[in-house]
């Protein structure tokens, strides 16, 4: 009688939570790169358009001395020659412009630095959690078609423990994708909030 009782509500549990794993993964399985870009790409353009701006202006200065001279002296062969400007780039002015850019853009670069970053832990963690959905389906319908086949097929018993620990396994398994879903929410969050620095939001 009471392994009846276990048995049912070992059966419920699994056929419930089995239901709930292939609606999880129909929602999560493989358009969560989609979401991903959808929310970093337009303020990843934008950062990286606005340090290439900046760059270029902060640099423009010395471009501008790299042109050819022409010099009004001939050479020994009486052709005229031209002089090419001395290199600047490791020139006291080149580290002046590079710094002076980097002063007045770390807010931007350190966000483009950090965007990048979150977005990588965020596919990685998407990735992670689609595949755990999958491996919990594979796992959720071997429990729960091992258990009615012995039971309602061959008409065997399996201890009650085996019936009582199937259901911890599976707790700790949605536990463990709970988990998951925590941490693709904290770097969504983080990515919001540079967003919300940049008025993208």
């Amino acid at each position: 009688m009471i392994h009846d009782i276990i048995l049912t509500y070992t059966l419920a549990f699994h056929s419930g939570v089995l239901v709930i794993a292939f609606v999880a993964f129909y929602h999560y399985g493989d358009r969560q790169g989609l979401l991903v870009n959808q929310e970093s790409e337009p303020i990843l353009n934008r950062l990286r358009a606005r340090i290439v701006i900046e760059l270029a202006g902060a640099l423009e200065p010395i471009f501008e001395m790299m042109g050819d001279t022409i010099s009004p002296l001939l050479g020994s062969d009486g052709q005229r020659y031209s002089e090419r400007a001395t290199n600047p780039f490791g020139s006291e002015r080149f580290h002046g412009c590079i710094q002076q850019f980097i002063d007045g853009n770390s807010p931007a670069l350190v966000d483009y630095k950090m965007l990048t970053e979150v977005r990588e832990k965020w596919l990685t963690a998407c990735r992670l959690r689609s595949w755990s959905i999958l491996f919990f389906i594979g796992v959720e319908l071997l429990f729960a078609g091992g258990i009615a086949l012995v039971e309602k097929v061959f008409l065997c018993s399996l201890p009650d423990g085996v019936l009582i620990g199937s259901i911890f396994f599976m707790i700790a398994g949605i536990v463990y994708i709970f988990v998951l879903f925590m941490l693709n929410m904290r770097y969504r969050d983080r990515i919001a909030s540079i967003r919300i620095r940049h008025h993208e939001i």
